[in-house]
This record gives C-alpha cells, sequence and structure tokens, in this order.
C-alpha cells in the first residue's frame, strides 16, 4: 500500500527510449552514406534535379499557364548533359561557346539547380515541339510523352552528334559538296557493347559509292566527323535484353582522342 508492497529486491525492467529512425530508401541502413547524410560540411546545398511536369505547378507565359507532364525523356536528356557540363572540362568549354537551347537550359541547370525561371524556360522550349491542348479555365496542357532520341533530333539539330561531308568527283554535279549534320549516329552492334569501339571506327571510315544523281556518272566520297558529344542509337538484337553499366567500355577513342 502507498508503494510500501513493492518488493525491493526485484529485478527492474531497464527503460529505453524509442528513438524514431531517420527513413530510408534502403532495406538496411549503410552507414558511409549516413555518415555522408549527417555531415552537413559533405552535403550540397544545390538542389539539381528538376522535377518531372508531373509534380509541378501551372507555369505561367505571357497570359497563359501551362501544365506539362510526362517530362521524363526531356528532364534525363539535360540532367545527362548538366552532369557532363560538370565533370568534363572540355565539354563545359563546349557547351559555353555554344547557343543551342538545351545545352543553355543545362548549363543554366547546372550552374544555378533548378528554379521557376527554369521551368518556365522548360515549357517555352518544350511548346515548340509538342502540341498544345485547351484544358479547362484556358489552361494549356501538353503531353510530353516521347522517347529520348525524339528529344535530341527535335532540340539538337545544331549541335549534332556527327557531320558529314559529301564531295562527288563531278564539278558540275548537284551533290558537289553537302554538309549533312546527325543529331544522333546509328550503329550496328553484333556483339553487344563489346564492339562499340568497332562499330564507331566504321561510322567514321571514309566511304566510296556511285553518285545517286540519275544525270552523274561521278564518285561519291563520304567523310563523317564526330563531334564533342555521340547520342548513339544502337540495333541491338532484342529489345528483351538488360545490360547493366559494366557492359559499357570504359574508354572508347574518338578523332583520335580517349
Amino acid at each position: 500500500w502507498r508503494g510500501q508492497g513493492k518488493d525491493q529486491n526485484a529485478i527492474q525492467p531497464i527503460k529505453t527510449t524509442n528513438c524514431k529512425k531517420r527513413p530510408t530508401k534502403y532495406m538496411n541502413a549503410m552507414p558511409e552514406i549516413d555518415k555522408l547524410l549527417n555531415s552537413k560540411h559533405l552535403r550540397s546545398n544545390l538542389n539539381s534535379l528538376i522535377l518531372n511536369g508531373n509534380t509541378t505547378t501551372p507555369v505561367r507565359l505571357g497570359k497563359d499557364k501551362y501544365i506539362v507532364y510526362n517530362t521524363c525523356a526531356f528532364d534525363s536528356v539535360v540532367v545527362m548533359l548538366s552532369m557532363a557540363y560538370i565533370d568534363i572540362p572540355s565539354y563545359k568549354c563546349y557547351v559555353d561557346g555554344n547557343d543551342n537551347e538545351i545545352l543553355t537550359f543545362s548549363k543554366q541547370l547546372a550552374n544555378k539547380s533548378s528554379n521557376q525561371s527554369l521551368y518556365n524556360t522548360r515549357v517555352s522550349i518544350i511548346r515548340k515541339i509538342f502540341n498544345e491542348n485547351e484544358g479547362i479555365t484556358n489552361l494549356k496542357v501538353i503531353d510530353v510523352r516521347c522517347n529520348v532520341s525524339f528529344i535530341i533530333i527535335n532540340l539538337m539539330k545544331n549541335a549534332p552528334s556527327s557531320i558529314e561531308d559529301i564531295v562527288c568527283s563531278k564539278m558540275d554535279c548537284t551533290y558537289i559538296k553537302r554538309h549533312i549534320s546527325s543529331p544522333t549516329i546509328i550503329l550496328r552492334l553484333k556483339h553487344e557493347f563489346s564492339t562499340l569501339q568497332n562499330a564507331l571506327n566504321r561510322y567514321a571510315d571514309k566511304t566510296y559509292y556511285e553518285c545517286p544523281d540519275k544525270n552523274c556518272d561521278g564518285i561519291i566520297t563520304s567523310i563523317r566527323y564526330l563531334q564533342n558529344h555521340l547520342f548513339i542509337e544502337a540495333d541491338i538484337i532484342a529489345d528483351e535484353q538488360q545490360f547493366s553499366l559494366h557492359d559499357f567500355p570504359v574508354e572508347i577513342c574518338v578523332n583520335s582522342e580517349m
């Protein structure tokens, strides 16, 4: 009674505090990652990711409001270009001297991270190659559903992966000299990615063929020059095949440079 009935010799339970663990995306917490997350000196103060249009609010351009969604393909291209801009000094110089719209956008993402001005710019770029649909209350909706090749082919015409010089041996031929820019290059890889270097070498080899002009009996000389970045469309065996990063070569030689 009044606490006098307690057995003083009984073993008391150990009191523990239930500390809430920080939620993690991994099944088991990794000490190395925890060390990075818990050190303010090792954290980045820039939000370098760009949000998918599905998760952002409407964007106003002039008097109109826009909603863009399914921006995965567009965002993946600009994030990749931003990473190259940050990591590779020679590519940074190339982008700094280029006025291509998507390269400039990627540069802004690398330098300033994502902000409202950047999302406005994304809409202004996207609306040039996609149709707009009138939604409710004069809200314009743009579905950006596509593959990566569509983005590159339409937005990187003046920043190609290769430039082909075509010259005919006949001076009076309509094919006397032509320059053809290719935003992407198509390679036929017979043995997965282990033959990527050989496929690039074959792509850039000088070729000769008969002039396609019916009124000309000249010979065409074609040379392809690989540029500062390469967007490769690989014609591989099966769509169901999966590859890891380990399947890609660590280095390739382009124009006699690694």
